[in-house]
């Protein structure tokens, strides 16, 4: 007898299937040259790294991401297609750093630590009660690609990391141009 399992995020299956078919023409459209990338690093890759928590991003997957647009715009289709928030970036024009930004459904603040000057809170609060709650941040900018955060547990609706002032993190987050995506 099988046990139960938790059914997919909205979206996941159709993504999934969407990406093996992208995989298999990049596969047929690649140049000779391509070969050995398109053997070490693929679809899989990138969905285990956006859907698996513990899945950290390898080497060989942040050279591929730097390397091949293609495989970029896979990775932030998959975003966009399997999270629960997504915080669009804005124009440049908006200049210097921001402390607040909106999405559809939430509000991520950044606040100084008063009890530390090199330490910042990100506090995430949720306008409803989202179920299942997001565990994983995801952060997209063009100078430094990808990253990914595990989130605690919200508690009373918000969520809020301690993280270092001078964290690649934090740079992102206030980043005007770093897209955001939760799930």
């Amino acid at each position: 007898m099988r046990e139960s399992q938790a059914a997919p995020p909205p979206g996941q299956p159709f993504a999934e299937a969407v990406f093996v078919a992208l995989e298999g023409i990049n596969a047929l459209s690649a140049r000779p040259g391509d070969e050995a990338q398109r053997q070490s690093i693929g679809f899989k890759d990138i969905y285990r790294f956006a859907t698996e928590a513990d899945q950290r991003m390898s080497p060989e997957l942040c050279q591929a991401l730097q390397s091949n647009g293609r495989l970029r715009a896979d990775l932030r289709h998959l975003l966009e297609r399997t999270t629960l928030f997504h915080l669009s970036a804005r124009a440049a024009a908006s200049g210097g750093t921001i402390t607040t930004r909106h999405g559809e459904g939430f509000r991520m603040t950044l606040r100084e630590s008063r009890a530390e000057r090199g330490q910042i809170y990100v506090i995430i609060r949720f306008g409803d009660t989202v179920m299942p709650p997001p565990t994983m941040l995801f952060m997209i900018d063009d100078d430094s690609g990808f990253r990914k955060l595990p989130l605690p547990a919200p508690s009373a609706g918000a969520v809020q990391l301690l993280l270092e002032a001078d964290s690649d993190i934090v740079a992102a987050l206030r980043d005007p141009r770093t897209e955001v995506f939760m799930r």
